[in-house]
């Protein structure tokens, strides 16, 4: 009886998913506060993966025989998340874009980056790692532009 539960189970969540349209489509950006590229792929009609590549930096301070200096040290890292949408449906009825993945999302990000700096006047090396994972709540807006806008919390 498991057995036939299972397959049941299993038929309806394959026929649901075949029925619903296609939100989700592959995006290529190029951002412009942190310079980089990002790809973010269609996984299902509402999942993405999206990779990250691109460069921040911060300022940290340095000791020096005269003092206290600041450095800018630049960042290079890269992050990949899983994003789910979920608010296509609403959007279409509004009467709202949802090209390229203009749409509210949860999903789980993770980030990694290294970056350090040599002081000829202290000789010392300052690094820097940067890395961060956890879940999101994120919306994505897309306009005839081509301008993206992407946040998360």
């Amino acid at each position: 009886m498991k057995y036939i539960f299972t397959l049941l189970l299993l038929f309806i969540l394959f026929h649901s998913n075949s029925q619903d349209k296609k939100f989700t489509q592959n995006v290529f950006t190029a951002t412009l506060l942190e310079p980089g590229v990002s790809y973010e792929g269609s996984l299902s009609n509402r999942l993405t993966a999206k990779m990250r590549v691109a460069f921040s930096g911060r300022t940290v301070d340095t000791y020096a025989d005269n003092g206290i200096r600041k450095t800018f040290i630049p960042i290079l890292f890269t992050s990949g998340s899983v994003r789910h949408y979920y608010n296509f449906q609403k959007r279409i009825k509004d009467g709202k874009n949802t090209n390229r993945n203009s749409a509210n999302y949860i999903g789980f990000l993770g980030v990694y980056g290294v970056g350090s700096r040599t002081d000829n006047i202290a000789s010392s090396k300052t690094t820097i790692k940067l890395y961060n994972a956890g879940f999101v709540w994120g919306l994505q807006r897309n306009y005839k532009n081509r301008l993206s806008l992407d946040f998360n919390i």
